[in-house]
């Protein structure tokens, strides 16, 4: 809960850290502007050539008085800021305990700004956009003093998060489709089919019968395989064999045709006008000269590539509806004005096969959103585990230097990452 409320702040945080140094900046301008109007009155009430000593005792009173006064308000202000406990200045508690770290200084900033958590700061570092957020203060600017262990330099690599983004979509697709067949062959299918026989003993009429005949297409089985072994036996693409082949594709694309909508594979493969590889007996996929005999006689590795199939349009039509449901929600008129029209024309040019675009839009989108959110809570772990922020310390001129062009080589690399090398050829 900690954690959470930790991250909460820090995100409320981001407009207000650009804020106080800002904020900083115009103090630490205006009092160099104040130190130097006061230089110039002192010259000239010492300078002006009046030759009145009485004028000149009283303007040396008034500025002397005038500096002993701003001396007693700093004094006076300091003692405050030393008698003020130190507070974190992203959730502002100041007691240390388990949750948030210890309360430390990891930059120059000084005032309400000079404390942090750890945990805090780590939150923020690993929730910045910014490469350069993980690598120094952005407010003034001091780069951390980083130690990190040897397991996080590999853990940081980018070509990791591709591949557990990846992995973690295969994964999904092989889930959703095994439930899906799950589901529809087992459980939906045959409510289908039972409604149907009980309504046949019970009912009678046309318009019953109507109804029995929607349900007994919704009940029906998957199409099956009978046809494969046939066909490698008699050595399929061969002449002798055209008209039989002729039969079986035919009766496998009724069979196509005629299956139910539950299962979802042959719903996709109807409504985007497509028939698999597997599924066309008379294709070139299938070709005896091509495709050894024994992926014929296995039917185990259609109803695999099905399955597939099934995930994959789960998870893209998914995806899909999920970003445009989203876009909807944060400003519904403009997004409705920018995507009702491209849709409806895709669909209007295209019809059900657009399907097709649809399913592998959807699944960029997932691989978009999943790598991000690999990358943030990589960064988390590598923020909270393998790297150690040392406090705030007196650096040489060299040092500083190193650790800046450090910082700076993470943001070109970042958005080397981002954009392409082709962007940067020059840097």
């Amino acid at each position: 809960m900690a954690s959470v409320q930790c991250e909460a702040r820090a995100r409320d945080m981001a407009g207000f850290v650009a804020d106080e140094a800002a904020a900083v900046r115009a103090a630490q301008q205006r009092a160099r502007v104040e130190a130097f109007n006061r230089r110039q009155r002192r010259e000239r009430g010492y300078d002006d050539g009046d030759g009145d000593d009485d004028g000149v005792r009283r303007r040396t009173r008034a500025a002397s008085g005038e500096h002993d006064d701003e001396t007693r308000s700093g004094d006076a202000a300091s003692s405050r800021e030393r008698e003020e406990p130190p507070q974190c200045r992203i959730c502002f508690a100041g007691a240390e305990d388990a949750t948030r770290g210890r309360l430390f200084s990891p930059c120059l900033c000084r005032g309400s700004m000079s404390h942090v958590h750890v945990e805090c700061l780590n939150a923020w570092r690993a929730m910045s956009s910014n490469a350069s957020s993980s690598a120094r203060c952005d407010a003034c600017r001091y780069v951390y003093v980083l130690k990190r262990a040897r397991w996080a330099t590999r853990f940081a690599d980018p070509r990791l998060a591709t591949v557990a983004s990846v992995a973690c979509i295969a994964l999904a697709v092989v889930v959703s489709g095994v439930i899906a067949r799950i589901a529809s062959a087992r459980v939906v299918a045959p409510a289908f089919a039972a409604a149907a026989a009980a309504l046949k003993r019970t009912g009678t009429g046309t318009r019953t019968s109507g109804v029995v005949a929607t349900l007994e297409r919704l009940g029906s089985p998957r199409p099956t395989h009978a046809w494969r072994p046939w066909y490698a036996a008699n050595g399929g693409g061969f002449p002798a064999g055209w008209v039989e082949e002729r039969a079986a594709a035919a009766s496998t694309r009724r069979a196509l045709e005629r299956t139910s909508p539950a299962h979802l594979e042959f719903l996709f493969y109807r409504l985007a006008m497509w028939t698999p590889p597997w599924w066309n007996p008379g294709g070139a996929f299938l070709d005896a000269f091509t495709i050894p005999r024994w992926f014929l006689r296995r039917a185990w590795i259609a109803d695999a590539l099905d399955a597939l199939v099934t995930g994959v349009v789960l998870v893209g039509v998914g995806g899909a509806a999920f970003d445009v449901v989203g876009r909807l929600r944060r400003n519904f008129r403009s997004e409705l004005e920018r995507l009702a029209f491209p849709l409806a024309a895709m669909f209007a040019s295209h019809g059900s096969p657009i399907l097709r675009v649809v399913a592998i839009a959807g699944l960029m989108y997932v691989y978009y959103i999943t790598h991000e959110i690999v990358r943030s809570r990589a960064r988390t772990v590598l923020t909270k585990y393998g790297e150690y922020i040392s406090d705030v310390r007196p650096r040489g001129a060299a040092e500083i230097e190193a650790a800046r062009r450090g910082a700076d080589a993470a943001v070109v690399a970042d958005a080397r990452r981002r954009w392409g090398a082709r962007y940067f050829e020059g840097w």
